[in-house]
């Protein structure tokens, strides 16, 4: 919190009931701050009312979630965030120092998503190597965890401290509420916080500073070796390169703020051609629901195949480069140390290192101006993904053509090969880091920068 923390002022207080707020009194309040357009007198609120009230912490995530797919603004958005961190750290500080307790991982739904899961994992990595963290925190259950990769496990034990048991998660879940551990969103310092998603261009300079890797994973041999007994059935060797390709399509995880980053598969037939005339082999992957691709010589599609987990982890994690929606398995090659590149970005900001972007071009509807970053950062949705912000501010997007994903799939490849498009946008580097991007842009996102 902005005021200091004295945990001998609280420590009479905890569990007792004076801790929990009638919701109905907040939530009128809440809406009438809102209601009123004063930032300031909304924050003073927050920060007050979750000193006082600790355990309704969470209204803090719906209040984020609030202003990033309804409301539109980032920025208060973030100031949710940077509350909800402060306050769990702070109850956590009382846990250790009062109780003895272990951090404990709050809820355990993470893991049925890939990418939430690897981020996730990926953070409290990095937190144990900052020495933020003095041991791994607890993920606890009382059934056999529900995985989105079951191959991830052993790289989530590298990071969390995994209990399977009824007894010993009936005593996690009671300690948990004042020793609590949320790897969904992170506050390295005064200035960096958000999403964990954002982790590693937001506090890039400082981890390699302490020399901190930005790739927290490397492939066991337990999935290469799997991964491999299966794959050479389709004709893949070890030394083999190729691209892993991943377009997202509903049927998986579905939502309104998700549609923009959803793909045409047909629209990459050509860029599908283009890498395959290059002499590398394109291997899709995703659910069983996704729309079929024609058959071609070096295509393999596995997205009606049934397969090892170890399957999608060894791709994500041993491709030339990813290329495809931004969704869970590019968060996996980015964690992997696999250069990522990204098609139709609606975000205009951030971007790690080896991570190559086409972002969705916007235009004013009433003057048909094509929106620069600055259009985005001056109205606080530089974070922004729900179509209906974009709409409410009469922002029209332009999906790019299939000519373009072609133009996108060649840029991609010269970029990983420090080709033209690499040298151009390190001459960049200014403008880029201005907007937090450590990677590269296609030529035809490289404008909207100025």
């Amino acid at each position: 919190m902005n005021k200091a923390f004295k945990p001998e002022t609280a420590v009479s207080e905890i569990g007792g009931i004076a801790y929990y707020n009638d919701g109905v009194v907040f939530q009128n309040i809440f809406s009438m701050l809102n209601s009123s357009a004063n930032s300031k007198e909304l924050l003073d609120y927050l920060e007050n009312f979750f000193s006082i009230y600790p355990f309704q912490r969470m209204d803090l995530l719906s209040i984020y979630f609030h202003f990033m797919t309804t409301v539109g603004n980032s920025k208060l958005a973030y100031e949710a965030i940077r509350i909800f961190v402060e306050t769990t750290e702070r109850l956590a500080h009382i846990g250790a120092n009062q109780f003895n307790a272990p951090l404990v991982v709050e809820h355990n739904g993470f893991l049925q998503r890939i990418g939430e899961a690897v981020d996730q994992a990926a953070l409290t990595h990095c937190y144990l190597k900052l020495g933020k963290l003095k041991s791994k925190p607890i993920i606890y259950s009382a059934n056999p965890l529900k995985l989105a990769n079951k191959a991830f496990l052993p790289y989530l034990e590298d990071c969390f401290e995994i209990i399977i048991n009824p007894s010993l998660a009936n005593y996690f879940k009671s300690i948990g509420p004042i020793s609590p551990y949320q790897p969904g969103f992170f506050k390295l310092s005064e200035t960096q916080y958000g999403h964990n998603g954002n982790f590693f261009f937001k506090c890039r300079e400082d981890l390699s500073s302490k020399g901190i890797s930005l790739q927290p994973f490397e492939l066991k041999g337990i999935t290469v070796e799997k991964a491999m007994e299966f794959l050479k059935s389709y004709g893949l060797s070890l030394g083999d390169e190729f691209v892993v390709l991943h377009l997202r399509e509903v049927g998986y995880f579905d939502g309104a703020h998700h549609q923009l980053r959803n793909a045409t598969p047909q629209e990459f037939m050509d860029s599908v051609d283009y890498f395959l005339n290059q002499g590398l082999k394109v291997i899709r992957i995703g659910h069983s629901k996704m729309t079929p691709m024609s058959e071609r010589s070096g295509f393999i599609d596995l997205t009606r195949v049934e397969k090892p987990d170890e399957v999608d982890l060894f791709l994500c994690g041993k491709a030339k480069f990813y290329f495809g929606s931004g969704s869970g398995p590019a968060s996996l090659a980015l964690n992997f140390g696999v250069p990522c590149c990204e098609a139709r970005r609606i975000e205009v900001h951030g971007a790690r290192e080896n991570h190559f972007v086409q972002n969705i071009h916007f235009r004013e509807k009433k003057s048909g101006t094509t929106l620069k970053f600055e259009h985005f950062w001056n109205n606080d949705v530089e974070h922004i993904q729900a179509p209906a912000i974009f709409k409410k501010l009469d922002w029209l997007p332009a999906f790019p053509t299939a000519e373009e994903n072609l133009r996108f799939a060649k840029e991609s490849l010269e970029y990983v090969t420090k080709g033209e498009i690499f040298k151009i946008n390190e001459s960049c580097k200014a403008q880029l880091e201005k907007y937090e991007i450590w990677g590269g842009m296609c030529s035809e996102s490289l404008p909207l920068l100025y």
